[in-house]
Protein backbone atom coordinates (compact mmCIF):
# COMPACT_ATOMS: atom_id res chain seq x y z
CA UNK A 1 0.00 0.00 0.00
CA UNK A 2 2.95 2.36 1.02
CA UNK A 3 4.44 1.36 -2.57
CA UNK A 4 1.21 2.97 -4.26
CA UNK A 5 0.82 6.18 -2.44
CA UNK A 6 4.81 7.10 -3.11
CA UNK A 7 4.91 5.23 -6.22
CA UNK A 8 7.87 3.46 -5.22
CA UNK A 9 9.82 0.38 -6.43
CA UNK A 10 11.82 -1.70 -3.94
CA UNK A 11 15.01 -2.98 -4.54
CA UNK A 12 15.77 -6.27 -3.12
CA UNK A 13 18.90 -7.11 -1.33
CA UNK A 14 19.59 -9.94 -4.30
CA UNK A 15 19.29 -7.46 -7.04
CA UNK A 16 21.89 -4.98 -5.25
CA UNK A 17 24.33 -7.88 -4.44
CA UNK A 18 24.34 -8.42 -8.12
CA UNK A 19 25.01 -5.29 -8.95
CA UNK A 20 27.95 -4.86 -6.19
CA UNK A 21 29.68 -8.24 -7.41
CA UNK A 22 30.13 -6.89 -11.00
CA UNK A 23 31.96 -3.95 -9.49
CA UNK A 24 34.64 -5.80 -7.09
CA UNK A 25 36.49 -7.17 -9.91
CA UNK A 26 38.73 -4.21 -11.08
CA UNK A 27 39.63 -2.59 -7.81
CA UNK A 28 42.85 -4.28 -7.23
CA UNK A 29 44.36 -2.67 -10.83
CA UNK A 30 44.92 0.23 -10.17
CA UNK A 31 43.83 3.72 -7.26
CA UNK A 32 43.47 6.07 -10.08
CA UNK A 33 40.07 7.06 -10.39
CA UNK A 34 38.72 7.56 -13.79
CA UNK A 35 35.73 9.11 -14.85
CA UNK A 36 32.80 9.52 -17.26
CA UNK A 37 31.87 12.37 -19.74
CA UNK A 38 30.16 15.72 -17.87
CA UNK A 39 27.45 14.55 -19.23
CA UNK A 40 27.25 11.29 -17.93
CA UNK A 41 28.04 12.83 -14.50
CA UNK A 42 25.15 15.62 -15.03
CA UNK A 43 22.56 12.90 -15.73
CA UNK A 44 23.70 10.68 -12.47
CA UNK A 45 23.73 13.97 -10.73
CA UNK A 46 20.09 14.40 -11.64
CA UNK A 47 19.04 10.82 -10.91
CA UNK A 48 20.97 11.36 -7.89
CA UNK A 49 18.73 14.70 -6.32
CA UNK A 50 15.39 12.83 -7.59
CA UNK A 51 16.06 9.60 -5.85
CA UNK A 52 16.41 7.36 -8.66
CA UNK A 53 18.87 4.72 -7.29
CA UNK A 54 17.48 1.98 -9.81
CA UNK A 55 18.40 4.26 -12.78
CA UNK A 56 21.30 5.23 -11.21
CA UNK A 57 22.14 1.48 -10.45
CA UNK A 58 21.42 0.52 -13.75
CA UNK A 59 23.74 3.93 -15.61
CA UNK A 60 25.92 2.78 -13.50
CA UNK A 61 26.22 -1.00 -14.79
CA UNK A 62 26.15 0.19 -18.36
CA UNK A 63 29.53 2.46 -17.85
CA UNK A 64 31.40 -0.31 -16.06
CA UNK A 65 30.78 -2.98 -19.38
CA UNK A 66 31.19 -0.45 -22.21
CA UNK A 67 34.67 0.94 -20.36
CA UNK A 68 36.52 -1.21 -17.75
CA UNK A 69 38.29 1.70 -16.65
CA UNK A 70 35.41 3.56 -14.70
CA UNK A 71 35.28 -0.13 -12.71
CA UNK A 72 36.90 2.39 -9.49
CA UNK A 73 34.13 5.08 -10.42
CA UNK A 74 31.32 2.79 -10.70
CA UNK A 75 31.79 0.65 -7.55
CA UNK A 76 31.85 4.06 -5.42
CA UNK A 77 28.60 4.88 -6.84
CA UNK A 78 27.23 1.60 -6.61
CA UNK A 79 28.20 2.20 -2.91
CA UNK A 80 26.99 4.96 -2.16
CA UNK A 81 23.46 4.32 -3.94
CA UNK A 82 22.72 0.85 -2.72
CA UNK A 83 23.23 2.09 0.72
CA UNK A 84 20.86 5.08 -0.14
CA UNK A 85 23.66 7.84 0.72
CA UNK A 86 22.45 10.71 -1.54
CA UNK A 87 23.43 13.46 -0.25
CA UNK A 88 26.93 11.99 -0.10
CA UNK A 89 26.31 10.62 -3.76
CA UNK A 90 25.54 14.18 -4.91
CA UNK A 91 28.79 16.13 -3.36
CA UNK A 92 30.96 13.09 -5.09
CA UNK A 93 29.36 13.32 -8.53
CA UNK A 94 29.51 17.27 -8.30
CA UNK A 95 33.07 16.95 -7.06
CA UNK A 96 34.01 15.16 -10.65
CA UNK A 97 31.51 18.32 -12.66
CA UNK A 98 33.30 20.95 -11.27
Amino acid sequence: MLRQFLQLEWIFDVKVDAIKKTYTGGLDQSNEMIYPAKEVLQELLELAQDGDIQSILEITQQLSVADEQLSIFAQQIVQLASNFQLKRLESFIQEYIN
